[in-house]
C-alpha cells in the first residue's frame, strides 16, 4: 500500500516545468523559477521539502536583483544564515536516538560535504567567513541539492508518469540516443567552464545525469535481452556482468569520433611517442573520474579493453591517411593515460595482449609505459620483440640441384658404411649369446640343447 504524501505542487508537470526553469543549461529563467518556488511555499508552508527551502533561499541571494552587493556584513550574514538553516534542515530530522548525535556523523549519512558542517560552526561561533567563501560554498549547495534532491524526484516523477510500454529494440534505441545526448550536453559544459569557472553547475549535472542513466540501464538489463547473457547463480556475479555489459556500451559510444577522439585531426596527437592533448585530458578527465569512483571495477577496464582491439585491428601499412594515423594514434594516447588506473594484475593481461600483436601503436604504448610505468621485465620483452620484427626473414633461393647436391652430401655422411670389414673378434664376438648364421640353421624339436641333446628334465634329483 503506498504511503499518500502532500506536496506543494499541484501535477507532475508542474514539478518538471519548475525544475527546467532552474536548471535548464540552455536557458535557465530563475526569476520566475523562484517565483514558483515562493508560491509553493505559500500554498503548502507545512508540506513544503527543506530541500526545496533551501534552494529558494540560495538561490534568491545568488542572483539578486541589485548587482551591487549591500552595504556592511549583510549579504554575508545573509548567506550564513542560509547555509546554516540547510544544514541544521537537513541534519534535525536524523536525531531521533536518545542522545543527541554529532552534526558530522549526521552530516556522513546524507552524504552532505563536511565542509558545509565546518561553515556552519564557524558562521554560528566564530568570526563570519569571507563573503567568497560564502558564495562559492552556496554554489556548491545548489550543486548537492541538484544531484541529491532535484534530479532524483524528477527522475522518479518522470518514470511514474510515462505508462506508454516500449519494446525491447525501440527502449534500447531510445536509451543509446539518450546517452548521445548526455555525452554532448557534458562536451559542451566542459567547454564552458574550462573558460568560465562558474559554470561548474552544469557540467555536474550532466555527470549526474550520465550517472543515473548508468544506473537505470544496470537495473533494467535484466529485462532486456539486448544486454542479457547467462543468468549467474551468484546474486552479486549477476548484477555485476550486467554492469560490465552497460560500461561496455558507454566505452563502445566513448570511443566514436566526436568524444574521446576529436573530429579535428589538429586536435589530435600527430606522432607515435606524442601524450594525451592536456585541452583532450581536461575536458573528459572529470567525467571519467568521476564515473571510475561510482563503477570502479568496471568502468576503466571496459573502456580500455574496447580501446585495445581496436588498436591490434589496426592495419600494417605505413601509408595510412592522416585521418586514420591520427585516429590510432589518440587510442594509443588514451591507453598510455588508463592502463596505469588498473589493477597491476588487469594491466599486465592488457600489456601482455599488445605484446602478442607488436604493430606500430602497440609497440608506442609499450615504449611509453615501459619508462613510466613499473611493469616486471617489459623493457627486456620489449627489446626482444622489436628484435624479432627488425630481423629479416630467412629466404632460400638457391637452385634445386644445389639442394639435391647437399641432401646427397648430408645422408652420405649419416649412412653406415658397409665396405669396411669389421674386425674379427666383433664379427664373430665373445662367449654367451650370438647371431647364428643363417646357414647355420637346422630343424630341432623345441627345448633341444645346442649340442643336440634333449634333457631329461624327470631324472634330474
Amino acid at each position: 500500500m503506498s504511503v499518500v504524501r502532500r506536496v506543494p505542487w499541484s501535477s507532475s508537470a508542474e514539478f518538471l516545468t519548475v525544475f527546467q526553469l532552474l536548471f535548464s543549461p540552455a536557458n535557465p529563467n530563475l526569476t520566475t523559477a523562484l517565483a514558483h518556488l515562493h508560491a509553493w511555499s505559500l500554498r503548502a508552508p507545512s508540506a513544503l521539502p527543506p530541500a526545496i527551502h533551501s534552494t529558494h533561499a540560495l538561490l534568491s541571494l545568488l542572483v539578486a536583483a541589485d548587482p551591487s552587493p549591500p552595504p556592511g556584513p549583510t549579504r554575508r550574514l545573509a548567506l550564513a544564515m542560509a547555509l546554516t538553516r540547510l544544514v541544521n534542515s537537513l541534519v534535525d530530522p536524523l536525531q531521533t536516538n536518545m542522545f543527541a548525535r554529532s552534526i558530522s556523523d549526521l552530516a556522513r549519512q546524507l552524504e552532505l560535504p563536511l565542509s558545509f558542517v565546518q561553515l556552519r560552526h564557524r558562521s554560528t561561533h566564530e568570526e563570519l567567513p569571507s563573503e567568497k567563501l560564502l558564495l562559492d560554498s552556496a554554489r556548491l549547495a545548489v550543486d548537492w541539492l541538484y544531484a541529491r534532491y532535484w534530479y532524483p524526484t524528477m527522475i522518479q516523477l518522470t518514470s511514474a508518469s510515462s505508462s506508454q510500454p516500449v519494446s525491447a529494440t525501440e527502449g534500447t534505441t531510445t536509451d543509446l540516443d539518450g546517452l548521445r545526448v548526455i555525452l554532448q550536453d557534458y562536451k559542451r559544459a566542459r567547454k564552458r567552464e574550462l573558460s568560465d569557472a562558474t559554470q561548474f553547475l552544469s557540467v555536474r549535472q550532466q555527470v549526474q545525469k550520465l550517472e543515473t542513466w548508468l544506473e537505470q540501464r544496470t537495473v533494467s538489463a535484466l529485462a532486456n535481452p539486448t544486454l542479457e547473457g547467462p543468468v549467474e547463480a551468484d546474486e552479486e556475479s549477476e548484477e555485476l556482468e550486467r554492469e560490465r555489459r552497460v560500461m561496455e556500451c558507454l566505452a563502445e559510444e566513448l570511443c566514436v569520433v566526436g568524444n574521446l577522439i576529436p573530429r579535428a585531426i589538429k586536435k589530435r596527437p600527430q606522432s607515435d611517442h606524442a601524450r594525451l592533448p592536456l585541452a583532450l585530458h581536461d575536458l573528459y578527465h572529470p567525467l571519467l573520474q568521476t564515473l571510475s569512483k561510482t563503477f570502479p571495477q568496471t568502468l576503466i577496464r571496459a573502456l580500455v579493453d574496447h580501446l585495445v582491439m581496436l588498436l591490434i585491428a589496426a592495419p600494417t601499412s605505413t601509408t595510412l591517411a592522416k585521418a586514420d594515423e591520427t585516429f590510432h594514434l589518440s587510442i594509443a594516447a588514451w591507453l598510455v593515460e588508463l592502463i596505469p588506473a588498473l589493477e597491476r594484475t588487469s594491466a599486465e593481461d592488457f600489456v601482455k595482449c599488445l605484446l602478442s600483436h607488436p604493430n606500430r601503436y602497440c609497440l608506442s604504448v609499450l615504449k611509453i609505459l615501459s619508462k613510466t610505468f613499473q611493469i616486471n621485465n617489459l623493457d627486456i620483452l620489449l627489446s626482444l620483440r622489436q628484435e624479432s620484427i627488425n630481423q629479416p626473414a630467412l629466404v632460400i633461393n638457391e637452385p634445386e640441384e644445389a639442394l639435391k647436391h647437399r641432401m646427397e652430401r648430408w645422408e652420405s655422411f649419416t649412412r653406415p658404411s658397409l665396405s669396411e670389414e669389421e674386425p674379427e673378434e666383433e664379427r664373430v664376438g665373445g662367449p654367451g649369446w650370438r647371431l647364428v648364421d643363417k646357414n647355420e640353421w637346422r630343424a630341432c624339436p623345441i627345448g633341444m640343447l645346442p649340442g643336440g641333446v634333449i634333457p631329461q628334465l624327470i631324472n634330474l634329483p
